[in-house]
């Protein structure tokens, strides 16, 4: 689902569903390199640059997700939710320390992902009191940006429109290979997460609500 559809049915969400637990899952972007497919687990969610509408939030995590994460082979992660259309190598930039003699906290890449919507869910979550917990799979690395911008393929529920694929690849054929290529990684990230996802959402635990972060 797209931040716009997201945002847009939250209060629906919310008002109808009455969620004891918001459980976000998708695909995400890596600043470091694995198989594609890797599952990653946030419990800290970043926005890319400081501002007033977002903060940084993080989920308190019990021993039982803790100990399910080390069984699959989940990652601990914390998600920075950015637009694709920014680079990988820019977001790498702005989130780590340069000079290395500059006195700021090393950022540790391999438990960092990216994604569009992350740290706008966790900021609703806050606000409303609710447990987030947001699964991932990696469909590209650190040297391999999406070439497309994916929010612009979504119609208004969040889903792809196929029509709107074929008008992009029309524009611009050259977009066909990556079309090909991510389609087919993100074959196997899809796997990967409904196998996990399906016993994630049968195990039985009770979440603190998320909280914001402050500044040590």
């Amino acid at each position: 689902m797209g931040v716009r559809a997201l945002v847009s049915h939250w209060q629906e969400l919310i008002k109808y569903v009455k969620p004891n637990v918001i459980i976000s899952f998708g695909f995400c972007g890596e600043l470091s390199s694995s198989p594609p497919g890797k599952l990653f687990l946030s419990s800290q969610f970043v926005p890319l640059l400081e501002n007033n509408s977002f903060r940084a939030v993080e989920q308190p995590l019990t021993l039982e997700i803790l100990e399910f994460s080390s069984m699959y082979g989940i990652t601990l992660a914390m998600s920075i939710s950015t637009p694709v259309f920014i680079s990988k190598h820019h977001v790498l930039k702005l989130i780590t320390p340069s000079p290395p003699s500059q006195k700021k906290k090393t950022i540790d890449t391999s438990s960092v992902i990216i994604d569009m919507e992350s740290v706008i869910l966790a900021n609703l979550a806050v606000r409303d009191k609710i447990p987030i917990l947001s699964l991932r799979a990696s469909t590209d690395a650190y040297d391999e940006d999406i070439p497309f911008d994916v929010e612009t393929l979504l119609d208004e529920g969040g889903f792809v429109s196929i029509r709107k694929a074929l008008y992009m690849l029309k524009e611009d054929p050259w977009l066909i290979s990556s079309f090909m290529h991510f389609w087919k990684v993100s074959s196997r990230a899809a796997r990967n997460l409904a196998n996990v996802l399906e016993r994630l959402i049968n195990l039985p635990f009770r979440l603190e609500t998320p909280r914001i972060m402050t500044s040590k």
